[in-house]
């Protein structure tokens, strides 16, 4: 829906979201979600608004006051504010901004640990915190059935990507490193060869790979290779799903080359897993 709201231009739009009373004791869950294009008039001046508000400046900047103290967020750039507390916000300039306001039982423990410094770091890798802030702002904008379970899961990545930020501070290495993880995970169906991972963390095929290892245990082919399998015993155990499509869905190449891997990893064809699966499952277990 559109917002009426002074400073806040028309092409703007604001959802406002409904938990069930069971799933907010459990979850993180936004309140409201909004893409805001705004002038430079536009301010919010509150006492509180009961929640936490996740911001990112697209295009513009705003600036954030809270205790007499100024902040400017510029384009492209994060802001994590306690709505609890009486808080200021607003833009000189104009700015184009998405952002979110959530709350959940750990609300107040994730804000405290990720402000224990006195400032708030930025997410250790913003385009992860970005691209869980698009598909929260698909969700509603397109009218999209998903589960409260998935939207608390955008909630935790968003919240994620600031711990990390907090804790990797003067980690570079390893902030890069846990982002390609993440993005390993979202893209198993994808391509993924040395040369990408290595790009998307910005760093030489070489140092990629003896700092991966270093951190996470194994090569990033591993990763890639254990990755695959854990999604397809999943299909394996849990779906009727063809072992051909199941090898595509979890990114190999075709069906031999996912049944040889499964055997060599496993100990067993994927056949033999399901009919093993199949059985537990049968029996109670």
């Amino acid at each position: 829906m559109r917002p009426y709201e002074p400073g806040i231009l028309e092409k703007s739009q604001i959802y406002f979201c409904s938990f069930r009373e069971d799933s907010r004791k459990i979850f993180f869950y936004p309140l409201c979600v909004g893409h805001y294009y705004c002038d430079s008039s536009y301010i919010v001046n509150r006492q509180n608004y009961n929640s936490y508000l996740v911001l990112y400046v697209m295009q513009g900047s705003i600036y954030v006051r809270i205790s007499g103290v100024k902040k400017v967020i510029n384009q492209g750039e994060f802001a994590l504010i306690d709505c609890y507390q009486p808080h200021c916000y607003g833009s000189d300039t104009g700015c184009e901004i998405l952002w979110v306001h959530y709350d959940g039982p750990q609300g107040r423990q994730y804000y405290d640990y990720m402000t224990r410094s006195g400032t708030i770091n930025p997410p250790a890798n913003p385009e992860t915190c970005y691209r869980y802030m698009t598909r929260l702002m698909e969700v509603y904008e397109k009218n999209k059935i998903t589960s409260e379970a998935l939207i608390s899961k955008y909630m935790i990545g968003i919240l994620t990507e600031f711990m990390v930020g907090r804790s990797e501070v003067g980690e570079p290495i390893a902030a890069k490193l846990e982002h390609v993880r993440l993005y390993i995970d979202d893209n198993l169906r994808d391509p993924l060869s040395l040369e990408d991972l290595a790009d998307e963390a910005g760093l030489s095929v070489y140092y990629f790979s003896r700092q991966f290892r270093q951190r996470f245990g194994c090569t990033p082919h591993d990763y890639v290779v254990r990755a695959r399998l854990n999604m397809a015993r999943f299909y394996l155990k849990t779906s009727s799903i063809s072992v051909k499509d199941i090898a595509y869905r979890c990114g190999f190449t075709d069906e031999c080359n996912f049944c040889t891997c499964f055997k060599k990893r496993c100990g067993c064809t994927p056949a033999q897993f399901r009919s093993r699966a199949g059985m537990i499952l049968a029996e109670g277990f």
